[in-house]
């Protein structure tokens, strides 16, 4: 009998500390094997779930960002693919040192934590080739990666090597050739820009095409000035041999180039300025195409919208966050959620099951609408009429998302034609439109078209009909079922038109409005029922109820913040928080970091130390005098002499201490004497209260002033 049959192996493991006991362990009953695997199929198609509705809302997302910035990106590839090297040159600097001078976009809007994704969407389109253009290489880098020249060449030149594809004739003819070949030649170091003037040169005349390599720096102000400017420098003694375009991604104005660049460099730089939408403006388009104009596998509910909006407020309007937050949102309920199976448009009938159904049949819907037939048919009937009510709520679902995407164009429509200055922001439309309170703002609307005059229902009716018109074109599936209704009553006002206006008027009278004659002819009751008849097709497609009315919105709508509470992508959020509310407060003193972060906000971008720890000074709290100063004062001699202090008591009556020893005391005494010093003190916490902001990423050094920080730029 072999000792397999009794023993585990190995039975003791002296080199790694651990002993085995000598016994086999048992082998698990069958049922639980069954379990297991079931278990295992269960993440396995969890898995695949999660990866199909993120990877359709990932590609949506970026259809949505290159959509946006369509113009812009257009405009900049126009810019880069224009550049050419051979042209005559056309400025004094080009005629009198034979090179031209770089040209440089500034892309003014985009920063490194707001414009991830415009960045990504960009250096893809110029690395793809299109017909009739050569295809570009993209080196793109930040501010971290340029602490110094050395850095900067390297982390340049390394992103042009580096993301090219390799060339199969040119390793064959490398051992022919003389000269360096990459950037791991022994023979150039690899920030030589020798070293890319051979490698293009010898990727130029093994390819058919001579790519134009674009440097792409996504924060210009955080950059340093005199690396930059040695950047340059280094750049345009090579612009005669290389075709280089210099890509600037600038979060403030194009001022912030001048500020950071002396004239000397800037006059090496053909600088033209293309401009991106930032902001708020970003987030509504996304939260619109991925929510609104599209049927997400996952929508959101008015919780999760809100902390969204929250989240990008408090993270310096970062899109990137956003969708970090969106893609663990997908990840929590395809993983967490017991019912995520359901979620799906058609989910496959063998997951009908009774162990399947149970976590579906609890949901709080559904013990909400018990009484409802369908619910009960839900409850007490077969896996087959299952399928089917779950298939008829998802209908319902689609019919709501439908009736929601019409009633909020509409609204935009109907506030951009009557409140074009002082309408409320589209951020406020969406957080009402998930909450499902359109009522209060379709009936200032209602209130404003009663009101109207002839000319101004004629004009809001003729334009909102090419508006739909458009959005027809844009979204066939949509179909807004109001649109026969505008396109009725505008049919109805040029009717209106050919009939005789009452009494000599120039227009209809509108018997809504107060003071209004009561001699009123058939064109003016029929102009006023018309008016009646279009403020109560707004107040209806606007009286829809919120997603948590829904039977089973649990499966489409996401309403948790729990999971995002847990995930902070940064301490950002939390930090600027508390500081806000210890900076609002009136209940007691305020500490060092919210005093020093208060004046930190009401500064510019430079913040000179100096001003900063006087204002400090005086706003901070004053640091307590110790028992030993508190001593030393009541000991200390009075002006007339007459006092016994210390100072008097220290000196013998002889004076016979040698002068070295003395000299040693007394700087021993000055020491401790600054290291108890209560301004001394003070001045420690002002430098750990900046080191503090520093640390969360609010400050970094800069070269560019002496005794200066530079507020960082999200």
């Amino acid at each position: 009998m072999e000792a397999g049959d009794f023993f585990s192996e190995p039975v003791a493991s002296t080199s790694r500390g651990i002993f085995t006991l000598p016994y086999k362990p048992p082998a698990a009953p069958q049922g639980e094997e069954q379990e297991q695997e079931q278990e295992e199929d269960d993440l396995l198609r969890r898995r695949q779930l999660y990866e199909t509705a993120w990877g359709a809302c990932h590609e949506r997302i970026q259809a949505t960002v290159a959509r946006l910035h369509d113009a812009s990106l257009d405009e900049i590839k126009h810019f880069v693919h224009s550049t050419s090297t051979a042209d005559s040159p056309t400025n004094l600097l080009a005629a009198l040192t034979g090179r031209p001078p770089i040209r440089t976009g500034l892309i003014i809007g985009a920063g490194p934590g707001t414009s991830s994704l415009l960045f990504s969407a960009l250096s893809r389109q110029l690395v793809d080739s299109e017909e009739g253009r050569d295809p570009c290489i993209v080196s793109r880098f930040t501010s971290r990666e340029c602490s110094n020249i050395k850095s900067a060449m390297r982390a340049l030149i390394s992103g042009f090597v580096g993301s090219a594809a390799p060339d199969v004739e040119d390793d064959q003819d490398g051992e022919d050739e003389a000269g360096p070949v990459g950037v791991k030649s022994a023979a150039l170091t690899p920030e030589d820009m020798h070293n890319l003037v051979a490698w293009y040169s010898r990727r130029s005349r093994t390819g058919t095409s001579r790519p134009t390599l674009v440097v792409l720096l996504e924060d210009l102000e955080a950059m340093d000035g005199k690396v930059l400017a040695q950047m340059v420098d280094v750049l345009s003694r090579y612009t005669h041999v290389l075709p280089i375009v210099f890509l600037l991604g600038v979060a403030t104005s194009s001022n912030a180039l001048h500020e950071v660049l002396p004239r000397r460099s800037t006059n090496l730089l053909d600088v033209a300025k293309f401009y991106v939408e930032p902001g708020i403006g970003t987030f509504n388009a996304l939260i619109r195409g991925l929510f609104i104009d599209w049927d997400a596998p996952l929508g959101l509910g008015p919780d999760v919208f809100a902390y969204l909006l929250k989240t990008f407020q408090d993270m310096h309007q970062s899109i990137d966050a956003i969708v970090s937050n969106l893609q663990y949102l997908y990840l929590d309920h395809f993983t967490n959620r017991p019912y995520a199976h359901f979620t799906s448009s058609s989910p496959p009938p063998t997951i009908f099951t009774e162990s399947s159904l149970k976590p579906l049949l609890s949901l709080p819907s559904l013990k909400k609408a018990s009484k409802d037939d369908a619910v009960k048919k839900l409850k007490n009937g077969s896996a087959d009429e299952c399928r089917l009510e779950v298939g008829q709520f998802r209908e319902t679902q689609r019919q709501r998302h439908g009736q929601r995407q019409s009633a909020f164009h509409l609204l935009l429509f109907v506030q951009s034609h009557w409140k074009e200055d002082n309408g409320r922001s589209v951020e406020d439309l969406l957080d009402l439109l998930f909450a499902g309170d359109l009522e209060e703002v379709s009936d200032e609307l209602c209130r404003m078209i009663l009101v109207s005059d002839f000319g101004k229902i004629d004009d809001f009716l003729t334009s909102s009909v090419e508006r739909l018109d458009a959005f027809r074109d844009a979204y066939p599936a949509a179909s807004p079922d109001f649109y026969e209704e505008l396109e009725s009553h505008r049919q109805t006002i040029e009717k209106l038109r050919t009939k005789p206006k009452s009494h000599g008027r120039v227009n209809f009278v509108n018997s809504n409005i107060l003071g209004a004659e009561s001699t009123l002819g058939e064109g003016d009751r029929e102009f006023s029922r018309l008016v009646q008849e279009l403020t109560k097709m707004l107040r209806e497609r606007a009286a829809f109820q919120p997603t948590s009315n829904l039977v089973l919105h649990e499966l489409w709508y996401a309403n948790d913040i729990t999971p995002l509470q847990e995930f902070h992508p940064s301490i950002l959020p939390s930090y600027v928080a508390s500081l806000k509310a210890a900076d609002e407060s009136t209940d007691g003193p305020r500490s060092d970091v919210a005093v020093a972060y208060r004046l930190y906000r009401e500064t510019g971008k430079l913040i000179n130390l100096g001003d900063w720890w006087s204002t400090f000074d005086l706003n901070a709290l004053d640091e307590p005098a110790s028992e030993e100063e508190k001593d030393e004062e009541e000991a200390a001699p009075d002006p007339k002499g007459k006092g016994k202090g210390k100072a008097k008591a220290a000196t013998n009556g002889k004076g016979k201490k040698r002068a070295r020893s003395v000299e040693s005391e007394e700087e021993e005494e000055e020491e401790e004497r600054e290291e108890d010093d209560p301004a001394r003190r003070k001045q420690a916490r002002f430098l750990r209260a900046v080191g503090d902001l520093a640390l969360a990423g609010f400050l970094q050094p800069t070269a560019r002033k002496a005794e200066h920080a530079l507020k960082s730029v999200f």
